[in-house]
Parts: structure tokens; C-alpha cells; sequence
């Protein structure tokens, strides 16, 4: 080929280059004017997040009806959000943020009885924070796993998904984290790892500020928890100072439900494993736990005090406040939307 036909296709190619990336930066400047303009004005992001603190100051308290769609709501708008081009930061935020309704969506399932949609949302809630990376995030849906293999009877898993999440856990979770392996260390025969757990959650106790996610984990719970664990480990006289002491700082901060429930079935749960067993004070204390729910249903507490109702039946069926229990507890059962009666 002469060089000058190999000049003009030269010429030529030079020239339909430079008409694409013409073309091309046309369509970029597009591009960059629907990114700039693509993210949610920051009120939106705002009013997701405030919707967030919403559910988190009122969770305890709140009827679980309630909850329902201010939970469900969040987490569609998230995911409406992350449809959309996004710029990273952005995507970050309301991923976190859609995160944590999915964690929400699974503790209420979980309260609910529910444990096939609980796991699907801390399932997804995992997905999430994996995408961001977010210890807080990751560190509450391990506390939600860990309840769910609790309460279906698997407590050796409940135990290692607990200890196995402590070790990278955000400070704000660690207490509560170490509280629930040592909880079901307990319940799995393993008590030596239970004390040394105890021990953990009592010098890991968060002192800052509420976070997003689970409640702060203070005073109220170490007694919770130091009567939970030691009435499973058969020390009923340590275990119940320690509910009593509970109660009354729930008292006096007006906690929620499902925490003086829960307290109240320790407390149940320590007059049985005192060296003379109070199967009266039990079933009484058991009693209180379900009257506290007043309407609002919830497994954990509904669960719990069946496990007393049936270890008082064990060797005092008989007397009336056993059965008195039994009947409040057969009611209780009934009004779980998802069904959940086991003990």
C-alpha cells in the first residue's frame, strides 16, 4: 500500500475516534448530571433515620402491631433507595440503614413466633451489613441468631454463634453478647464457660451513649442475666437477689415488657432451684411474668414461663397455682400470631 492510502486511513481512523469519544463525552456529561441528581434530597435519608431511633427508643414498649409498619414501611423505602443509581456514600448509609429494619423485621418475627421469617430477615440483615462492613450492624444480628438457636432448643449453636461474634463485636454489643453465650452455655451443661462468659459481660458493659440496634446493655440486665445463668447452673439463692434487684431498678425506669416478663420468670426459675424449692412463689412469679404482656403476646416470655409451668407439673401439678398458671398460659399461647406453643 503507498504511504499516502496508509496516511488517510490513518486520517480517517483518527477521525471516527475522535467522533465516538465526542459522541460519547456527550453521553457522559448525561451520565454525570443523573448521578449528581440521583441521590435522595437528605431530608428522605433523615426521616429514614429518624424512623430508625423511633423504633429503637420505643421497641420494648411498643405493641408489636405497632411496630409492624413502621418496621415493614422502613425497610420497603430502603430498598426502593437501593433500586436507584446511588453514590457510594449514599448507598452505604441506606444500606445500613435497610439493614437494621431487616434486623428489626427478625426480632419481631422472633417475639412473634415466627422463626421462619426471623431467620429470613437476619438472613438478609447479614447480606447488608456484609455489603457495608458494619460491626454494629453485624454485632445485632448476631444477638438475633443466637436467640433464635436459643429458644428452638439449640443451645450448644446458640452458644458458639454468640462467642464466635464477641471477638469482633462492637464494644456497644459485647456485654450483651457475652450474657447470651453465657446463658446458653448454661442451658447446654458447658458451666465453667458460663461463670468465665458471666465474667466478660460484667467488664465489657458499655458506658457510652445509646446506639442504633439492640437496647444499651446496663445494671439492669448484668442482674437479669447473673440470675438467669446462675438459677440454670442450680444456684437458685445467688440467682435471686439478683432478679429481685432487677425488678426494681424496672421499676423505677419504667422498662419494657418483655424485660420485666423475662425477669420475672428468673425469679420463678430461682425459687425453684433454691435448696427448698417455693413451688408457690414459682408459679406466682411465672404468673406475673404473663400478666405483665397484657395483650401483647411474646414467645420469649410465653416460652419461658411454660418451661416452669411444666417443671412445676413435674411434682406439683396438683396445687392451684400450678393450675392457675397452666390456664393463663394455655391463653397466652393462643393469642402468639404465629401459633408458637413450644415450651
Amino acid at each position: 500500500t503507498p504511504p499516502e492510502a496508509e496516511a488517510a486511513g490513518a486520517d480517517r481512523r483518527e477521525f471516527v475516534e475522535l467522533g465516538a469519544l465526542t459522541i460519547a463525552a456527550g453521553l457522559a456529561g448525561e451520565v454525570s448530571r443523573r448521578v449528581a441528581s440521583a441521590d435522595p434530597d437528605p431530608l428522605t435519608l433523615d426521616e429514614l433515620d429518624e424512623r430508625l431511633d423511633q423504633i429503637g427508643a420505643s421497641y420494648t414498649s411498643t405493641p408489636h402491631a405497632a411496630l409492624t409498619p413502621l418496621i415493614v414501611g422502613g425497610w420497603r423505602d430502603a430498598e426502593r433507595l437501593l433500586e436507584r443509581r446511588l453514590s457510594a456514600r449514599v448507598r452505604t448509609r441506606v444500606t445500613t440503614m435497610a439493614g437494621l429494619f431487616a434486623f428489626y423485621g427478625g426480632r419481631l418475627a422472633f417475639n412473634l413466633g415466627d422463626d421462619t421469617a426471623a431467620r429470613r430477615f437476619a438472613s438478609l440483615a447479614e447480606l447488608y451489613s456484609r455489603d457495608v462492613d458494619d460491626p454494629l450492624l453485624s454485632g445485632s444480628v448476631a444477638t438475633l441468631k443466637t436467640s433464635i438457636a436459643y429458644y428452638t432448643g439449640r443451645h450448644a449453636a446458640a452458644a458458639d454463634i454468640a462467642g464466635q461474634a464477641r471477638a469482633g463485636a462492637h464494644p456497644y454489643l459485647r456485654a450483651r453478647l457475652a450474657a447470651y453465650e453465657a446463658r446458653a452455655r448454661a442451658a447446654a451443661g458447658q458451666h465453667d464457660q458460663a461463670r468465665q462468659a458471666l465474667r466478660d459481660m460484667q467488664d465489657t458493659v458499655w458506658l457510652g451513649e445509646p446506639m442504633v440496634g439492640t437496647e444499651t446493655f446496663g445494671e439492669e440486665l448484668i442482674h437479669c442475666f447473673l440470675a438467669v445463668v446462675s438459677g440454670r447452673l442450680g444456684d437458685g439463692e445467688h440467682a435471686e437477689p439478683h432478679a429481685h434487684r432487677s425488678l426494681a431498678i424496672l421499676q423505677t425506669t419504667g422498662g419494657g415488657y418483655e424485660d420485666i416478663g423475662g425477669t420475672y420468670n428468673a425469679l420463678a426459675q430461682a425459687f425453684l432451684r433454691r435448696t427448698h424449692p417455693d413451688p408457690e412463689q414459682a408459679a406466682d412469679a411465672a404468673s406475673r411474668a404473663l400478666a405483665v404482656l397484657d395483650g401483647r403476646p411474646t414467645r420469649t416470655v410465653i416460652q419461658r414461663s411454660g418451661q416452669i409451668w411444666q417443671e412445676l407439673g413435674a411434682r406439683w401439678e396438683n396445687q392451684r397455682a400450678v393450675l392457675d398458671l397452666g390456664e393463663q398460659l394455655q391463653a397466652h399461647r393462643r393469642a402468639l400470631p404465629a401459633g408458637s406453643s413450644s415450651a
